[in-house]
């Protein structure tokens, strides 16, 4: 059975943003959306995260080779960006299950990499992914 959910946030169906509320559908367009929670999941069991310091981030890299760039992005808060060096948070497109005030996102450091749940009033970056 699905459910939705209207919240000052916008539109939830069965715990997922609906693609009229995903930020990377909105501004990318069709074909475009913000990595499900299991995405996510895949790239932290599977790849070979690699730190690198210029600039900050993770390169990731998958069992064929290919890689992508997971740039530190720190966190918006009070309208100030902090932990920007040190510190990488990126939106999944669902929300916590128990509670519509909070998302799920993955979170990283030099030595630390785990999908976490944050409120969501607070700014975080999204890795757009395509099914083009």
């Amino acid at each position: 059975m699905s459910t939705y959910e209207l919240t000052q946030y916008g539109i939830v169906k069965d715990y997922k943003l609906t693609a009229e509320y995903d930020a990377a559908t909105s501004i990318m367009g069709t074909g475009w959306k913000m990595p499900s929670k299991n995405q996510f999941r895949e790239l932290l069991d599977y790849c070979t995260w690699v730190w690198q310091e210029n600039p900050y981030g993770y390169k990731v890299i998958g069992e064929n080779g290919n890689s992508i760039f997971l740039p530190s992005t720190g966190y918006m808060t009070s309208g100030k960006s902090l932990s920007y060096k040190k510190e990488g948070y990126y939106w999944t497109s669902e929300i916590e299950s128990n509670s519509s005030y909070y998302a799920n996102a993955v979170y990283f450091s030099s030595g630390t990499r785990y999908l976490d749940t944050f409120y969501r009033e607070r700014g975080r970056c999204i890795r757009a992914v395509t099914t083009k």
